[in-house]
């Protein structure tokens, strides 16, 4: 794959003041058969202190650019890897990655991982279901229907609207039932 690393220094307003950060951001494309798959990642550093640059604060940077470079390649392993290696990084703990698996399992489309989406429905983060929601109506196994129906709460409309057009999306008989009712 090709990977294409920007880096760039600016002000950054906080509560305190602007301050001096360095964003490093990297973008590469998986080149397949067919098509070409973009991953991207980047990340932000603060470079406020003395005016001069110091060991301290290059080590940081290096620091930021070996986490963006080490998230592409995560992100490249899950898109050329197994199908099982996919499966298995919908268990990560870091959430950024977390979220990166769930976009390339929306991507990919493996009907293997159904059990652990169906699972992360009930992730305490909102960003991780509306993702799983994503992945399963991207993968469009009917069999998600039950598990987003149950999912369902007519207190809050937001979700409910997220879940009526993946329900419908997916479609079927139990669809609906559901979406009749």
């Amino acid at each position: 794959y090709r990977l294409r690393i920007e880096f760039g220094v600016g002000l950054q307003q906080t509560e305190s003041g602007p301050v001096t950060v360095a964003l490093v951001s990297a973008r590469a494309a998986v080149v397949g058969n067919s098509d070409s798959i973009v991953l991207q990642s980047s990340a932000i550093t603060s470079m406020s202190g003395k005016a001069r640059p110091t060991k301290d604060k290059a080590a940081q940077l290096n620091q930021t650019l070996k986490e963006v470079i080490g998230d592409i390649t995560y992100q490249a392993k899950l898109v050329m890897g197994s199908e099982a290696q996919l499966v298995a990084a919908l268990s990560e703990a870091d959430e950024d990655r977390l979220l990166s698996a769930l976009e390339i399992v929306a991507m990919r489309r493996p009907k293997s991982a159904l059990p652990r989406l169906t699972q992360l429905l009930n992730h305490k983060k909102e960003r991780v279901v509306d993702r799983t929601i994503g992945a399963l109506v991207s993968i469009g196994d009917r069999k998600a229907v039950k598990p987003l129906t149950k999912l369902a709460k007519f207190s809050d409309a937001r979700r409910l609207a997220k879940l009526i057009d993946g329900v419908g999306t997916l479609g079927g008989k139990q669809a609906v039932d559901y979406l009749s009712f």
